[in-house]
């Protein structure tokens, strides 16, 4: 009668001779990974998506033109020294923004 040499040979898919404490790690370790890559999925997508408010915060008036065109109105805040911008072409969403004294974004609300 032949017998294998090799220990865990009965065991379909387990590693061949490797101690539990090694299988443990290596089951754990993916686990991590798992958890990491679904973790970090929804801040992805949502940080490229220009439809949020997210994605404007800290973002310079600039760019919101570049991507909204002209706005259609500004108001200057005394209070804060920055200013009031109002998106609202036809047919298009609609954005409000207030930056800081620098243009820099602070808030950001879409109009519904």
């Amino acid at each position: 009668m032949l017998k294998s040499i090799e220990t865990g040979a009965g065991a379909a898919g387990s590693l061949r001779g490797a101690p539990p404490r090694r299988r443990w790690m290596l089951a754990a370790g993916g686990l991590c990974l798992a958890v990491l890559m679904i973790s970090a999925a929804p801040g992805l997508a949502a940080g490229k998506n220009h439809n949020t408010a997210k994605y404007w915060k800290g973002k310079n008036i600039s760019e919101a033109t570049k991507k909204l065109g002209e706005p259609t109105q500004m108001t200057p805040l005394s209070e804060t020294g920055g200013t009031l911008y109002i998106f609202a072409h036809p047919g298009e969403q609609h954005w409000v923004f207030e930056t800081d004294a620098g243009g820099k974004i602070v808030k950001a609300a879409k109009v519904e």
